[in-house]
């Protein structure tokens, strides 16, 4: 009997760690796509940016250009020898970042007054620049996108007037080239294709390269990349659905590079090293799997063996007291990577945050200093650009504040403002919500005053608001939604936080705020989230937290989702 009682307890634990050893690759092999996925996101919104930052800058260099009183008064005599667009275009090779810029001049009639790039002048435009013609019929600020006979390029068109007069076109048209290089510099290694259906239309390419039919347009283009994709089919890369893929030693995510009119002109090729991908926190996660199973192996053999051998009770009693100790070490240990991988996550939140403040500060200083070097900065000009840096930089500002905030580690029980800690906590989510397209809807009771641990109650939002945003992302949902509302009910502080991600499943739902317990809302981590939560809102303010499923109706759509029901005591003066 003995025997055969070993037998079944040993074949219990095999099974045991074959399962979990299955659970914990899937698991790991789940936050490795959630990493490549985010690396992919971050690229595509950085080429998005500075595509962007491109258009902002060829378009006030357009602006300021128009304004020359040297382009008007060469228009108004019919005299182009009073003009060298092939200087300034010279200029701003060197001194800016724009190495490829191409400035045109066309007359009010549709006649090519003067081009930087050729001496030929004279011409009508009309017979082939569709895009002349309907601006002469209704002049007007221009931006476009295209392939034409030379590369693809943006295109900046502004009127010129003098007295009210219309004079003709200023046309600057810039290249890809330095965004390929700025993206080079972040460590992304970028191909820039046009799409084959342009190849007849490319009757001078600027670079002379072709992959299959796809024009190459970034003359640096890396050699090493560019050999690379020659021995793989561009179509079958392109048809892709995924956001990335891996070619040999690379990571690949495909930015879809479209017209004004969403129409499909080429593609951005961004490859990165794979050995210069940081996976450190996911082998920590790794690791910190293996620990939590083994310790439960452990402790099933400890027992076994006290279950067997009586005499030695006391002993193995220390040994696992010993080892509860360590357990709780370790413990500590996961809950600081908890707070570290949040940090982490900010850190991002604030990277996609400052991206638009400081590419309008950039624009702006740029803007500010060309309409000063042509003489067209006005005072109202000055005022209005210093005013838009100064808001700009003092949100920077605020977002710095509220992230010292959250890392801050106070044990002392503080008296703060319910909306302010909101407030905040929206703040560093803004990032989040932007890129995942969540709609965060708030009702407010003002004025609520509670004692507790500030910045402990901000990682308790940002858990719950990661399940949310975890169930988005698994079950798909198109229209997200996150509902905030507090209020006040016999002494106490209501905090509601629900969503509509569909719910929790019934059989784990009384479970979520077990130690180590991880639902389909939690994404990467220890499982200690929601239960650290519990053990700050019910044993450290004295509070209660309850979840739930809901079912409920907004803006005439019926949604089901989970809510939070969180209950604080009002702090004494509030009372």
């Amino acid at each position: 009997m003995k025997k055969q009682f070993i037998f079944y307890y040993f074949f219990i634990i095999i099974l045991l760690f074959i399962f979990l050893n299955v659970f914990s690759n899937s698991k790991v092999e789940k936050l490795m796509d959630e990493k490549y996925l985010n690396i992919a996101t971050q690229i595509q919104q950085e080429t998005q940016t500075l595509l962007e930052q491109k258009q902002e800058t060829t378009l006030i260099l357009a602006l300021a250009l128009s304004k020359d009183t040297l382009v008007q008064n060469a228009l108004i005599k019919n005299d182009y020898t009073l003009l060298s667009l092939e200087d300034i275009s010279k200029m701003y090779a060197t001194d800016s970042s724009l190495k490829y810029v191409w400035l045109h001049i066309i007359k009010s009639d549709g006649i090519s007054f003067i081009k930087s790039w050729s001496k030929q002048k004279g011409e009508s435009v009309l017979g082939f620049r569709k895009d002349v013609v309907k601006f002469l019929k209704k002049p007007k600020i221009t931006q476009t996108i295209s392939v034409g006979k030379f590369d693809i390029t943006i295109k900046a068109q502004v009127p010129i007037y003098k007295d009210k007069q219309f004079l003709g076109i200023f046309e600057v048209i810039t290249k890809l080239n330095s965004i390929a290089n700025k993206l080079e510099k972040e460590n992304s290694i970028p191909i820039i294709l046009a799409d084959k259906s342009y190849k007849k239309q490319l009757k001078f390419p600027f670079t002379k390269m072709f992959i299959e039919d796809y024009y190459v347009a970034n003359i640096d283009a890396d050699k090493k990349i560019l050999e690379l994709l020659k021995k793989h089919n561009i179509e079958e890369i392109i048809k892709t659905t995924k956001n990335y893929r891996f070619i040999e030693n690379y990571f690949l995510t495909i930015y879809h590079l479209n017209n004004t009119q969403n129409k499909n002109l080429g593609y951005i090729f961004l490859f990165k090293d794979l050995n210069k991908i940081d996976l450190s926190e996911i082998n920590t996660t790794s690791r910190n799997f293996i620990f939590k199973w083994m310790s439960i192996i452990i402790v099933m053999v400890l027992l076994f063996f006290i279950l067997l051998n009586r005499e030695y009770t006391k002993k193995l009693k220390n040994d696992v007291l010993s080892k509860t100790h360590e357990n709780m070490k370790q413990m500590e240990v996961i809950q600081q990577q908890d707070k570290l991988a949040s940090m982490g996550e900010m850190i991002g939140n604030i990277a996609h945050q400052w991206r638009q403040p400081l590419s309008i500060i950039s624009t702006s200083a740029t803007g500010m200093k060309f309409q000063k070097k042509y003489g067209q900065l006005t005072d109202e000009d000055f005022d209005t650009t210093c005013e838009l840096i100064n808001t700009n930089a003092q949100y920077l500002s605020k977002t710095i504040d509220d992230f010292r905030n959250f890392i801050k580690n106070e044990h002392n029980k503080t008296t703060f403002m319910l909306q302010n800690e909101i407030d905040s906590f929206l703040h560093l989510i803004e990032g989040s919500t932007k890129n995942h397209n969540i709609k965060v809807i708030l009702d407010f009771q003002k004025d609520i005053l509670i004692t507790g641990y500030e910045h402990a109650l901000t990682q308790s939002f940002i858990n719950i608001f990661n399940n949310s945003k975890d169930a988005f992302q698994e079950k798909k949902i198109q229209d997200k939604y996150i509902f905030i509302s507090t209020s006040v009910k016999n002494n106490n502080a209501i905090i509601t936080i629900k969503d509509n991600g569909g719910g929790i499943p019934l059989d784990v739902l009384p479970k979520i705020f077990e130690p180590y317990f991880t639902t389909k809302h939690q994404g990467q981590g220890t499982g200690l989230g929601l239960h650290m939560t519990y053990k700050l809102i019910v044993e450290g303010m004295d509070g209660t937290i309850k979840a739930t499923n809901v079912k409920y109706r907004y803006n005439k759509t019926n949604y089901t989702g989970s809510e939070f029901l969180i209950t604080l005591p009002l702090a004494t003066n509030n009372n």
